[in-house]
């Protein structure tokens, strides 16, 4: 096998969800481009079937489909219908969110539904999908964290600018660091049946023309995180360190995970758009060792 075949995906078959959002695009692009079967789910499937057809239109396989990560049925659903149709399932990307939180002062109940759909739904699915990559003895599974769900949140980076949030509230920052510590179980848990379980974690999201890097915001961030060509996740590139070396577009994050160069890692957390090093937990290898 030559170098690069190791990063294809042609005979998998995929799912990612929530692929008609800023991220959910470039993973969804990625992963067809990889080669795989890529079902790509959300609530809104008109969006879905939109970015469905541009795809399929250059020639790759992508499958719209519709479900709601609160409700586990429509989970189940999903799957049935995913391995009914192609009999296995190798790639799973939690990418899907939703923010439904505006406020501390929102209501318990409202934050309940938050949490049930972003970190409890994400379970449901790793669960859902992993019983049948169990099954297989094989599969990986990326969740898509934040940055935020690492370093917290910090209010003075946007004093002085249009975006900080008149009510700041915590759900997005515990939901995703839930993320992280989530991944680091159901990989060391589903580790022994050769399935792989990583986060990654990309820094704020930039589109040029809404947010200019000479912003009050971007040069403070420039502090926090000087590494320039990879200070924010954009739609070009930016740079991320996987392996320890490697250096790759951000389009290319989520297929390089699923691909089968990282079958050795697993709950592993990669850290995109950071410059300034964060401390890395230990790392979780398929052969059940933990190494720094």
């Amino acid at each position: 096998m030559k170098v690069l075949d190791s990063f294809s995906l042609k005979g998998k078959v995929a799912l990612v969800t929530g692929g008609a959002g800023k991220y959910g695009k470039q993973i969804l692009q990625a992963v067809a481009e990889a080669g795989a079967i890529t079902y790509v789910a959300a609530r809104n499937l008109e969006a879905l079937q939109k970015e469905a057809k541009k795809l399929n239109d250059r020639g790759y396989d992508v499958r719209a489909c519709k479900y709601d990560q609160g409700k586990e049925e429509t989970i189940l659903a999903l799957r049935d219908h995913i391995i009914g149709e192609s009999g296995r399932i190798d790639v799973l990307v939690n990418n899907s969110v939703a923010r439904i939180v505006d406020s501390w002062d929102n209501d318990p109940k409202v934050y309940q539904e938050s949490l049930n759909i972003n970190v409890t739904g994400v379970f449901s699915m790793c669960r859902a999908f992993g019983d049948i990559m169990k099954k297989q003895n094989s599969g990986s599974i990326i969740n898509i964290g934040s940055i935020y769900g690492m370093v917290g949140y910090d209010p003075s980076l946007y004093i002085g600018t249009d975006m900080v949030s008149a009510d700041p509230h915590p759900a997005y920052y515990v939901e995703k660091g839930g993320m992280i510590m989530l991944t680091k179980f159901i990989g060391s848990y589903l580790g022994k049946n050769n399935i792989r379980v990583n986060c990654i974690s990309p820094g704020r999201y930039s589109s040029m023309s809404a947010f200019h890097v000479t912003s009050l915001f971007a040069k403070r961030w420039y502090g926090f995180s000087p590494m320039i060509c990879g200070l924010l996740s954009t739609s070009s590139r930016a740079a991320f360190s996987s392996a320890g070396s490697m250096q790759i577009e951000p389009l290319q994050n989520e297929s390089f995970a699923a691909s089968e160069t990282t079958k050795s890692f697993t709950a592993r957390l990669s850290h995109v758009a950071v410059g300034k090093p964060i401390a890395s937990p230990p790392s979780h290898f398929a052969d059940g060792s933990i190494r720094v």
